[in-house]
């Protein structure tokens, strides 16, 4: 356990909130703090950046600040270290933040499975080993010395169809649900997925079973996850018939069919963010994350399908954030050794190009709007009258914009943007829509604004190419400078 001085131990949160601000302003844009969606509000307010496992492994890839602090778990830290320069410096509030999932598969473990299964079929053509971002980084370099990568929950579609073009069969680690839900979701057949249980010969099956496998699935596990089940499902729909349940992606694949929906972190925020107010939801993920939205978003009826919280998450307090900035870079350091380091870049660098891959080589800039022209400050271009007859973005090209406008979220279809503004009464939230009105009349280019108690959603689209145009990115961008100012 981590023992922190008193003078942190005893402060109380407001005090060490106020020492972590004071921080802030110091190091300016020396300092990033990344906040996992599981952290608490104490902490996550005080983070730059929020999301899930991607979205912040994108930001700490991108990120010139030579000081992170990641509000997150060990292995969260390790990635941003690996996807960081040497000179930058990752920090992990308490140390002792670690992933019972990742400690699931060991890298002897892995290392002792993968010796089997060489005994049985052709490891090195026929097998791609992917793992879970909830893993060791040890066990991301195993995964990169042998061709293979990384995925997240938010892609693990995307990552997982790459990797089956690749080879012809699939080695998945450690989450056996994550992994059986979306490789059974692609038409994977059950007699085609295998059980690999450590310490037990073959992972406890045949070398018939091994060798028909398709799909080798690691037996792991998310607790927070996995204390959901049907039971609770039926009970939520008949306590709330009107309300949507959704899951996380972590859960047991029956819990899942009996759902409404199944998906990473962010998805869940999504379908919250989209919904219409009055609308109902029963949410089956981490605590924290369901409490607060329920808090953020009023006007819908928010409950978690049960209490489950991580520990781990939930040890990453205001004061240990306070405790390790007092001296910035040489408390808890998370460093990972250069010969695990490389091949652990290699996976995480394919699974982000997997992730950004375009259909086709991405286009030189030519002003042509079907493509995105050279990155840069979106807020100060002026949007240019679009007149139809060219295509919209590509999903791809959005997505590529949608991460230069903080707080955006890119449609599921892909062709629309939209975010949500809250604040603390009606009135506050009309006078946003009427700036946001007076923005569009002078730029000529008009969202769709909702309103209501505390909040101004706003959605862009450009109906002349029924999509997408850098015209919606270059509002939304100016959008966001209208709030804050």
């Amino acid at each position: 356990m981590q023992m922190i001085p008193d003078e942190f131990r005893l402060m109380s949160d407001a005090e060490a909130t106020v020492r972590i601000r004071e921080c802030k302003q110091r190091l300016g844009r020396d300092l990033l703090i990344l906040g996992h969606h599981y952290q608490t509000d104490a902490v996550i307010e005080l983070a730059d950046e929020r999301g899930d496992s991607l979205e912040l492994a994108r930001k700490a890839a991108q990120t010139k600040a030579s000081l992170i602090v990641f509000a997150g778990v060990h292995f969260m830290a390790e990635t941003a270290d690996i996807l960081t320069a040497p000179a930058q410096r990752v920090i992990l509030p308490d140390a002792d933040a670690g992933c019972p999932m990742a400690e699931m598969a060991s890298p002897g473990e892995v290392e002792d499975a993968w010796k089997q299964l060489s005994e049985l079929i052709d490891v090195e053509r026929e097998l791609l080993p992917v793992t879970y971002v909830n893993s060791s980084a040890a066990v991301k370099a195993f995964c990169g010395r042998h061709g293979g990568t990384v995925c997240t929950s938010s892609n693990a579609k995307a990552v997982l169809d790459w990797a089956r073009k690749q080879r012809s069969r699939l080695f998945f680690l450690p989450d056996r649900h994550l992994g059986g839900n979306v490789t059974r979701a692609a038409g994977v057949a059950d007699e085609e997925i295998l059980l690999w249980k450590p310490y037990q010969p073959n992972g406890g099956n045949t070398p018939d079973q091994v060798r028909k496998a398709r799909v080798i699935l690691w037996d792991g596990h998310c607790h927070v996850h996995t204390r959901f089940n049907v039971a609770q499902v039926a009970e939520a729909r008949r306590a709330i018939p009107e309300a949507k349940v959704l899951v996380h992606l972590e859960c047991g694949r029956d819990v899942v069919a009996a759902s409404d929906g199944a998906g990473s972190t962010s998805w869940i925020i999504r379908q919250v963010e989209a919904a219409a107010p009055g609308a109902a939801f029963v949410i089956g993920t981490e605590i924290s994350l369901v409490e607060r939205l329920a808090r953020q978003y009023p006007q819908l009826r928010i409950v978690p399908l049960t209490l489950s919280r991580c520990p781990n998450m939930y040890r990453i307090s205001v004061q240990d954030m306070a405790w390790v900035l007092s001296r910035p870079g040489e408390i808890n350091a998370v460093r990972v050794p250069d010969e695990v380091r490389g091949p652990a870049r290699e996976a995480l660098e394919r699974m982000l190009a997997v992730t950004a891959a375009q259909p086709s080589a991405a286009p030189k800039p030519t002003g042509d709007a079907s493509t995105p022209t050279a990155m840069c400050d979106l807020g100060n271009r002026t949007c240019v009258p679009c007149k139809g007859g060219i295509p919209a973005l590509s999903r791809e090209a959005a997505q590529e914009l949608v991460h230069q406008t903080p707080g955006w979220v890119l449609a599921d279809d892909g062709m629309s943007i939209h975010r949500r503004f809250t604040f603390k009464n009606f009135t506050s939230a009309m006078e946003f829509a009427h700036r946001i009105g007076e923005l569009a009349e002078l730029e000529g280019h008009h969202p769709v604004i909702t309103i209501g108690w505390g909040f101004c959603l706003v959605v862009f689209k450009t109906a002349k190419i029924k999509g997408l145009h850098e015209n919606d990115f270059v509002m939304a961008s100016k959008v966001n400078a209208l709030m804050a100012r």
